[in-house]
């Protein structure tokens, strides 16, 4: 998913809706929560991967963003900050 060695010793990120295909590797975390916005705002489950093995599902519920992490990185809270700047957020407990 990504390739070793590209990019920098920073994270890097890849999202894609529910059940779809990744989309490209980008180093910011707010183009990756922009990207993860979009597909929630339009009704769908997006899921961001981080170079560093840990996943969050982004899902709009009820006007709020709902954050989901998959793994002990703290970059899903501020992508769940991020959210917030457009909506209400709730980030979920691992």
């Amino acid at each position: 998913m990504f390739v070793v060695g590209v990019g920098g010793e920073g994270l890097r990120f890849r999202v894609r809706a529910e059940g779809g295909e990744f989309g490209p590797v980008v180093s910011s975390l707010v183009l990756a929560a922009a990207q993860a916005r979009a597909i929630a705002v339009a009704g769908g489950t997006a899921v961001v991967a981080s170079s560093a093995g840990t996943v969050a599902s982004v899902r709009w519920v009820d006007g709020r963003f709902v954050v989901v992490p998959w793994g002990p990185e703290s970059w899903p809270s501020r992508c769940g900050r991020l959210l917030s700047e457009h909506g209400h957020e709730e980030v979920q407990g691992c």
